[in-house]
C-alpha cells in the first residue's frame, strides 16, 4: 500500500474495496484518473435530465450516481466502495418507483425519494450481510437491475429508448468484466474498460431515463405518488 498518500488513512480505517480495477493508483487526491472523470458522463446526463426532461426525477439520482463512483475511484476504501452502491441503488429504486410504486406505500403517503429511500435502504442491508460471507456483492446492483428491466419486458418492443438502454448496459458490463479479468488492461492508459463502463452506463441511464418519459406509468383512479 502507498504510504502519505491523501487517502492512507481512510484505507486505514474503513479498509480496502472488495474489487481491483487495472488502472494503477497514483499517490493524489484522485488515485485512478481515469476511471474517476469517466463518471462525467453520469453527470451530464443527469443535468440533461434535468434541463430538458418533462420528468425530472431521475436527474438528481442519475448525478449522484456519478459523484459517489467519483468519490470511490478518487479515493478506493471500503466506505466510498459503498457510497458507490448507494447511488447506483438508489437511482434503480427511485425508476422502480416510478415504474412500479405498488400499493403499501402510497399508503404510508410516502413520496417517490423517500419510499426509494426505503428500498435502498433494504438493499444495502442485504449486502452488508452478503458481504460478511464474503460473496462478491457487487453482483446484487446486476439482480436488481435484471429484475426492473425484466418487469419492463412488455415494452421492449414499443420503445427504442430502452433498446438503447439495455444495449448499452451489457457492452459497458463487458467491458467492466474485460478489464477486472486483466483482458483488457493497461494499467498505465486513460482508455480503460471500467472508464468506458461508466461512460457507456451513463448514456444507458439516461435512455432508461428517457423510456420512463415516453412509456409512463398509467396509475389507476385514485392513485398517486408524491413528488419527495
Amino acid at each position: 500500500m502507498m504510504s502519505n498518500c491523501p487517502w492512507d488513512s481512510w484505507r486505514e480505517i474503513f479498509g480496502l474495496p472488495n474489487i481491483f480495477y487495472c488502472e494503477r493508483k497514483i499517490c493524489s487526491w484522485i488515485e485512478n484518473p481515469a476511471n474517476s472523470w469517466s463518471n462525467l458522463a453520469y453527470i451530464v446526463a443527469g443535468l440533461l435530465l434535468l434541463a430538458k426532461s418533462r420528468d425530472k426525477h431521475l436527474g438528481i439520482p442519475l448525478i449522484l450516481v456519478g459523484v459517489f463512483s467519483f468519490f470511490y475511484h478518487a479515493s478506493h476504501n471500503l466506505l466510498s466502495q459503498y457510497f458507490d452502491y448507494l447511488g447506483m441503488f438508489f437511482f434503480l429504486a427511485v425508476f422502480q418507483v416510478l415504474r412500479n410504486p405498488g400499493k403499501l406505500l402510497p399508503r404510508l403517503g410516502l413520496g417517490i425519494y423517500a419510499n426509494a429511500g426505503l428500498r435502498t435502504a433494504a438493499w444495502i442491508a442485504v449486502m452488508y450481510g452478503v458481504a460478511l460471507v464474503s460473496f462478491p456483492y457487487q453482483w446484487l446492483i446486476v439482480v436488481f437491475a435484471l429484475w426492473i428491466l425484466f418487469q419492463e419486458k412488455s415494452n421492449f418492443s414499443k420503445s427504442h429508448s430502452l433498446k438503447i438502454a439495455l444495449g448499452t448496459i451489457i457492452v459497458g458490463e463487458l467491458c467492466s468484466i474485460l478489464d477486472i479479468k486483466r483482458i483488457w488492461c493497461d494499467a498505465d492508459s486513460w482508455l480503460q474498460g471500467h472508464a468506458c463502463w461508466h461512460i457507456l452506463g451513463g448514456i444507458s441511464l439516461y435512455f432508461l431515463s428517457k423510456y420512463n418519459e415516453e412509456c409512463p406509468l398509467q396509475l389507476g383512479e385514485g392513485e398517486r405518488i408524491s413528488n419527495v
